[in-house]
This record gives structure tokens, C-alpha cells and sequence, in this order.
């Protein structure tokens, strides 16, 4: 399916629990190089060696020592939709979700590239298993334990 931007987010957002759904606003930022809006540096890369000027991936900053925000919860989507699926979109809702509860910790990792990534992929990766659990193509090695389901569990009370 070829999906434009809003359809590709509201496909991701469509396989999140509303009530957990509801709480989940970050800014979009589609479609250019973020460097354009001063959301990356030309020198920064990600955990996983890319640059972030050609790949999906969340930012935001915050003040030192404190909560706010110098750049608020961004997903940046620099390609094209059709290149995207709507489990990416969730898999960086997930990092949404992190911040939100501005977790130190991590979770067992459950895929490759969590394993890779533990400290900045487990917890998205984890969230995107628990709610994309029968997607064909999600690449899991293990099950989520009983905390990790008892978390995401205990949103739906949120």
C-alpha cells in the first residue's frame, strides 16, 4: 500500500490502544532533511550509525538538569512514505511513550536490534511487539516477560 504521511501516521496510530493513544502527541516533522529546521547537526548520527537526515527516528531536548523541553517530541520522517510502514510509526510512538515516563532503565531486549541498541531501542521495540504483537514482519527472538506485559497491561488504565 502507498501510503502519504497522514495516512502512514493514522495507520500507525491505529493499531495503539486509544487510551493509551490519547497521551501520545508528539510533533511530525516529514518529508526533508531535519538539519533544515535545526532539529539535528550535520554531525550527528544516530545510535545505529545512520544519519539522521535519511531515516525515521524521535528527537527531543531537553533544558540541562530539567524537564523542559529546547525541542519538544519530534518524530522526523525524512523519507518518502512509500518507504515507510505504519509499525515504524508505532515503533517511534514507542520512544514517545519512554519519554513521557522519562525512563532511565530498559527492557530486556526482545528483537536484533534491540539487542544491539538496549539503552535507546528496547523500550520502543518492546512497546511496538506489544502492540503490533501479529504483524507478519515483526522480527522478535523472544516473548515479553510478565513485567513488560504487566506494564503495557497497566496503560489501558492510564
Amino acid at each position: 500500500m502507498d501510503y502519504g504521511y497522514n495516512e502512514l501516521i493514522q495507520a500507525g496510530y491505529d493499531f495503539i490502544p486509544s487510551r493509551i493513544a490519547e497521551h501520545l502527541h508528539p510533533d511530525f516533522f516529514t518529508g526533508t532533511n531535519p538539519i533544515y529546521a535545526g532539529l539535528e547537526s550535520d554531525k550527528s548520527l544516530m545510535t545505529n550509525g545512520e544519519s539522521p537526515t535519511n531515516s525515521a527516528h524521535f528527537c527531543c531536548r531537553y533544558l540541562e538538569g530539567t524537564m523542559r523541553f529546547i525541542i519538544p517530541p519530534t518524530i522526523v520522517l525524512p523519507e518518502p512514505p512509500h518507504l515507510l510502514y505504519p509499525i515504524d510509526i508505532v515503533h517511534e510512538l514507542g520512544h514517545v511513550l519512554e519519554s513521557i515516563f522519562n525512563f532511565d532503565f530498559y527492557f530486556d531486549p526482545i528483537s536484533d536490534y534491540a539487542k544491539v541498541h538496549i539503552y535507546d531501542e528496547s523500550f520502543a521495540e518492546a512497546f511496538c511487539y506489544y502492540v503490533c504483537y501479529d504483524y507478519n514482519d515483526f522480527p522478535v527472538s523472544k516473548e515479553l516477560d510478565r513485567e513488560i506485559n504487566s506494564f503495557f497491561n497497566g496503560l489501558w488504565n492510564w
